[in-house]
Parts: structure tokens; sequence; C-alpha cells
């Protein structure tokens, strides 16, 4: 299914656990419907982005304590695995280009 023609909104879902706290990558249709977690992040309130064609997902993760992320991964949602792009960098915010 294809998210962007059937309008989906991605947001990242903080949850408290024993250890602190991680982040649920969902989607859910624009009135309410379909909610779904696709993955996790250990980062708190963990920014994500839509690719271009609406297919992928961009989101932030590899955090320890209050500290920035240090990791960027994608997941594509027709093949559901998440794919790290990105480790060893301090990052602060993510935007796909086109």
């Amino acid at each position: 299914m294809h998210p962007g023609t059937h309008k989906f909104i991605a947001y990242s879902a903080t949850v408290p656990s024993d250890r602190g706290y991680f982040n649920q990558i969902r989607t859910v249709r624009k009135r309410g419907g379909n909610n779904q977690v696709h993955t996790i992040s250990n980062c708190y309130a963990t920014p994500v982005t839509w690719s271009p064609d609406s297919r992928k997902i961009a989101y932030l993760s590899g955090c320890t304590e209050q500290e920035y992320a240090h990791e960027l991964w994608m997941i594509n949602l027709t093949h559901p695995v998440s794919v790290q792009l990105i480790k060893d960098s301090v990052i602060t915010a993510l935007k796909w280009s086109s």
C-alpha cells in the first residue's frame, strides 16, 4: 500500500519503559484509522520524515541519555526492514532531498 496516496501521517510516539523511554515509529490514516507501529528508536521524541515518493520514512536513533542522535535510519513501508544509513555522527535534524 502506498502511504502517500492514502493520506497517511508518520509520527513517533514516546513510550515509557523500565529502562527509560523509547519511540515507536508509527503511521496512521489522516482520520485516525489503521494505526501501525513499524519500528522503534531509542531517542526521546525522535523526528521522522517521509521520502519524496511517500514510500519510506527516515528517523533518528542511537541516543544515550539526553544527547543527540548518532544514527540515521530508514524504513521502506513496502519492504519493512529498517536500514541504518549513518552511524557515529551527531545528528540534530533530518530532511529528504528530492
